[in-house]
Order: structure tokens, then C-alpha cells, then sequence
């Protein structure tokens, strides 16, 4: 394992741990510094969107998640998770637009299927624009 594999798995347990606490601002820095020593792991910018996510910045999360999936393309908690920052903003279609991504990726993803359920009963009871 190199020098930075090795700060990078530091950093990343660092983040893990403050997200855990709720620390979202430290953890996303935690997470940040894990990235800078190996900005090719689709999981560093997953946590971080999830972090991002846990403080309400939603276009971050977004784009981590983004990112993430850019990296590693069967992901499915990634578009889970993009998914719930989508409907977090109120894009619902986007949002059952990932969850259908997730579980096509995973066929057995029960979460994915009760996500994208539950949007789509919103959507129905959302007034049509």
C-alpha cells in the first residue's frame, strides 16, 4: 500500500467517524483531504455526498454522487443517494429516474424499490404544473 493509499484510508475512517457524530463539516473536510491522495475512489466522493447531504447542501451532494458514479458506473447506492438529494430538492422525476438506475443495477435492491415507490406516490399527490 502506497504513502497516500494510506492517508487516504486515514482520512476516510476520520470522515466516517465525524459523519457518524454528525459532523458533517468536518467529515466533508476529512473526506476532502482523503480525495486530494486518491481522487480515482468512487467511495471517497460518495461519503462526501453523503455528508454534504446530512448538512442540506443538496447541489453538492449531487454533484459527489455525480462523480462518484462518473468513477464507477455500477454504483448502485450512488444513484440511491443522488436519488434522495434529487427528492430532497423536490425533483422528484430525477429522483425515480436514479432509484429505477439503482435497481436495474441491483434487481434485489429493496430500498431502491421502496424509494422510488414512496416518490412515486408523491408525485401523484403533487399538483400538476
Amino acid at each position: 500500500m502506497s504513502m497516500d493509499d494510506m492517508a487516504s484510508r486515514i482520512h476516510e475512517n476520520i470522515g466516517n467517524e465525524l459523519h457518524l457524530y454528525k459532523d458533517y463539516d468536518g467529515a466533508i473536510t476529512a473526506f476532502g483531504k482523503a480525495i486530494s491522495h486518491t481522487p480515482k475512489r468512487a467511495r471517497l466522493y460518495f461519503q462526501r455526498g453523503k455528508s454534504f447531504r446530512g448538512k442540506s447542501a443538496y447541489a453538492q451532494a449531487i454533484q459527489d454522487f455525480t462523480k462518484a458514479i462518473s468513477l464507477q458506473q455500477r454504483y448502485p447506492y450512488a444513484y440511491l443517494f443522488r436519488g434522495f438529494a434529487k427528492d430532497d430538492q423536490g425533483n422528484v422525476k430525477g429522483a425515480i429516474k436514479d432509484y429505477t438506475t439503482a435497481i436495474k443495477l441491483d434487481p434485489e435492491f429493496a430500498w431502491a424499490y421502496n424509494s422510488r415507490r414512496l416518490a412515486k406516490c408523491r408525485s401523484m399527490s403533487m399538483p400538476q404544473q
